[in-house]
């Protein structure tokens, strides 16, 4: 349980500079508990359901004479998995809620003074604006599609956070955690606070020179890039500080989880995450969130974060190409889903 105190005292702390920073600043409140306990609700019913129907498929295909039993037997109704898998979870996404109020303080700290920096190392990188090559490449179909697939972005890995908190080998878990909370800290407000910057949709925000870089790019062809994008011009507008809320360009936190899905998985998981955060990538750009550079310094700390996870926690012991199991009380089903 050491593991669940030390992300307990994160949280409790992540809370309270959320709660002063605000009172510094002299904005509204946050509202970290109501959004964290939403979430966590819906989230621990999820993975309950989740859990619950893959394995009475399992009973099915096996024919068990007994379902009810092996149900009842389940290992997810203890109060050992409640303390040391679904709490952690509860944590985060409270933890989750709290760092909203961060970004959304993040010009009461730094103006937004790097954008031109970043728009001109694209154009340094690439020999024009990236976006235009994305477009040339793409076209309205795949502006569509690349819209739909960004937007899978937060309950894409919502479930991978609930099968690493609640089903993957205890040091699987906690190695994603710290991995997943150092990216949300150290590229979300470290980096965010130090290269405060908009990104090229909202350039006319905040009224840069630069914003005529990307005449072209605007109006999108992207309904739910639209309205997520004037939701949050309107948050900034009225000075909301809310859970998912603020502004932030540099370092891409799109791009920085879709990567840290690729570096946990295993498989052809490892390939679906790969063509996932590829698709977030080039998603990115092509929608007008963030500069090239944001992803690439995205990807460069998520996998450093990974790496100092990794330390702390190492690979665990395998088996025939698999993990081995925390304990031989969790069903056979999960238990492979854990080395997958």
């Amino acid at each position: 349980m050491r593991f669940v105190s030390y992300l307990a005292a994160l949280t409790l702390l992540t809370v309270l500079a959320a709660y002063w920073l605000a009172w510094h600043f002299g904005v509204q409140s946050p509202v970290v508990f109501s959004i964290g306990v939403v979430l966590v609700l819906a989230t621990a019913l999820a993975g309950a359901a989740m859990a619950l129907v893959g394995y009475v498929v399992r009973l099915a295909v096996q024919r068990e004479p007994n379902p009810l039993r092996r149900i009842a037997e389940l290992p997810v109704w203890s109060a050992e998995f409640l303390a040391r898998r679904v709490l952690p979870l509860a944590l985060i996404f409270i933890f989750l809620g709290a760092f909203g109020t961060f970004k959304s303080l993040i010009p009461y700290a730094q103006p937004f003074v790097w954008d031109a920096t970043f728009s001109n190392m694209d154009r340094l990188i690439f020999g024009t604006d990236p976006w235009r090559l994305t477009h040339a490449l793409i076209g309205p179909r795949g502006t569509r599609f690349v819209d739909i697939v960004y937007g899978f972005w937060f309950p894409i890995w919502t479930v991978a956070l609930i099968y690493f908190a609640c089903f993957a080998d205890e040091r699987v878990q906690r190695r994603f955690i710290v991995a997943f909370c150092a990216v949300w800290i150290i590229e979300g407000v470290v980096l965010a606070t130090i290269f405060s910057s908009v990104g090229p949709c909202y350039l006319n925000l905040i009224h840069s020179p630069y914003a005529s870089r990307y005449s072209g790019l605007f109006p999108l062809d992207a309904p739910l890039a639209t309205a997520a994008q004037a939701m949050l011009e309107a948050s900034y507008r009225s000075a909301n500080i809310g859970a998912f809320e603020g502004i932030s360009a540099m370092p891409s936190l799109h791009v920085g989880v879709a990567f840290l899905l690729v570096l946990a998985s295993r498989g052809w998981w490892r390939v679906a995450s790969s063509l996932f955060c590829s698709v977030i990538f080039v998603g990115s750009v092509h929608l007008g969130w963030h500069y090239a550079s944001d992803g690439i310094v995205a990807a460069l700390f998520t996998a450093l974060c990974w790496q100092f996870a990794r330390r702390i926690y190492p690979e665990p012991a395998r088996a025939e190409g698999k993990y081995r199991p925390v304990s031989t009380d969790w069903p056979a089903a999960i238990n492979d889903a854990a080395g997958g």
